[in-house]
């Protein structure tokens, strides 16, 4: 666990430049589509308390647009204590009904804590930062209700593969043993994903996957001069059609699957 990726000392960099921006919007708008098209309650007026568990939620920016308004219960956890800090503000200013409760822990340890399981289980890009993905993908997992949801955001590493590719970084995509990582430096994860590699994980704990969307598989391959002369809505709009098309969908920067545990 101590090799997993700790974000206190970038708290506020990983907040700007996640949400603060037209990436970050790309990505929290489509996300929401995938969930709010498929879990009816979310946004029902007339729902009850419902449990959502935010597995490594950061800041909790996400977790509190997407409860906003409504009477459910959110339980973090992050193991960084600003993000947490920053977490219950934000719940403060965009959510303050909100039934939060916060867990200053490891994922790992996350199922011991909780008390009970979740009707939604928020992973959003984490999976990418932890030294060993598949493990806490599977203790998540048990923490999902029976007929629940489980929201998994993760970085591509085909993207990567890519992006490499298209700035003649030859170095690392023509020799097998190359790094195909970031450098523990910047927002670049440690520990990208093949999609096929966590769809398998998914299959083995035995979800449905009900949505898959890619993420940023327009937006990042822009050149600089046709985003500015783009439109972001229309950007957006690409975005949402061809990020659930493939091939698109496996090239984008990241992939969203939002799945479903059988009664």
């Amino acid at each position: 666990m101590s090799a997993d990726r700790n974000f206190d000392t970038l708290a506020e960099r990983f907040e700007r430049q996640i949400y603060g921006t037209d990436k970050g919007r790309i990505r929290t708008t489509l996300i929401r589509e995938d969930i709010e098209t498929q879990v009816g309650w979310l946004t029902s007026p007339d729902a009850s308390p419902y449990q959502i568990i935010d597995a490594g939620g950061g800041t909790g920016l996400f977790s509190a647009q997407l409860t906003k308004g409504q009477p459910h219960k959110v339980t973090l956890c992050d193991i960084s204590r600003e993000m947490l800090n920053r977490a219950e503000r934000n719940f403060q200013d965009i959510s303050p009904a909100t039934d939060l409760t916060v867990h200053h822990i490891p994922i790992q340890e996350l199922p011991d804590h909780t008390g009970s399981t979740g009707d939604l289980v928020l992973f959003h890009a984490v999976i990418e930062w932890l030294e060993n993905p598949e493990q806490v993908l599977k203790t998540l997992a048990k923490t999902v209700k029976p007929g629940g949801w489980f929201s998994v955001l993760f970085y591509n590493k085909r993207a990567l593969i890519w992006r490499h590719l298209m700035m003649g970084n030859f170095v690392y995509t023509n020799n097998p043993g190359a790094r195909l990582k970031g450098n523990g430096k910047t927002l670049t994860p440690d520990n990208p994903q093949n999609p096929e590699d966590v769809e398998s994980w998914l299959n083995e704990e035995g979800f449905e996957i009900k949505a898959r969307t890619g993420i940023r598989g327009i937006y990042d391959n822009m050149r600089p001069h046709d985003l500015k002369r783009s439109k972001f809505e229309d950007i957006l709009e690409a975005e949402s059609i061809y990020g659930r098309q493939e091939p698109y969908q496996s090239m984008a920067r990241y992939i969203h699957y939002l799945c479903q545990k059988p009664l």
